[in-house]
């Protein structure tokens, strides 16, 4: 058995296999601040629902970002982040849906716990910035800059079950007949 086990470690090291990105799909609430670049001017806070799968063992990751609507009546506001990873490395490459953001993800732990993220939008808006989560939460502190307007956005979730998760985004969303 010894054998075995060790045989199997020595070839692996001979073919140059790297430890691939492994972290379990996680499901937070929260809130996202905005303020000015700086912190200090308060622009508003509003809830968040965010989901991240892992697939494909690492090769993808699909990130779901979820807030109400404005008023009752509208849609909730939703954008998915699909990240690719490169080769075996901890660099993926980054495509939003919503606002058309694209660029690179680059993790600094196979178990894609720790992130930075530079981005570039359209209309010249670009995102970058850093995060961290586990079991217990999320935490983002991202810079948006847009053509005469910059902000600070932190955000802090609290990992919850997946039921719950659906339960609170079910609820950004209008009631049947308010759209």
């Amino acid at each position: 058995m010894v054998h075995l086990r060790l045989s199997a470690i020595i070839l692996s090291l001979a073919l140059g296999a790297a430890e691939q990105p492994q972290a379990p799909d996680h499901w937070y609430l929260g809130w996202e601040a905005r303020t000015s670049p700086d912190g200090m001017i308060p622009y508003g806070t509003d809830p968040e629902a965010f989901k991240r799968e892992v697939l494909e063992d690492g090769v993808r990751i699909l990130e779901t970002f979820t807030q109400p609507g404005r008023s009752p009546s509208s849609p909730a506001v939703v954008s998915h982040t699909v990240l690719r990873r490169r080769g075996n490395s901890l660099v993926y490459d980054a495509e939003e849906d919503r606002d058309g953001f694209a660029g690179i993800y680059t993790f600094n732990d196979v178990h894609l716990n720790t992130w930075t993220c530079d981005l570039k939008g359209r209309n010249g808006a670009s995102l970058t910035g850093r995060g961290d989560c586990d079991g217990l939460g999320l935490r983002t502190r991202y810079l948006l800059v847009r053509p005469g307007l910059a902000m600070l956005l932190e955000g802090t979730c609290q990992a919850v079950p997946e039921r719950e998760y659906e339960t609170r985004v079910a609820g950004m969303r209008p009631r049947p007949g308010a759209e």
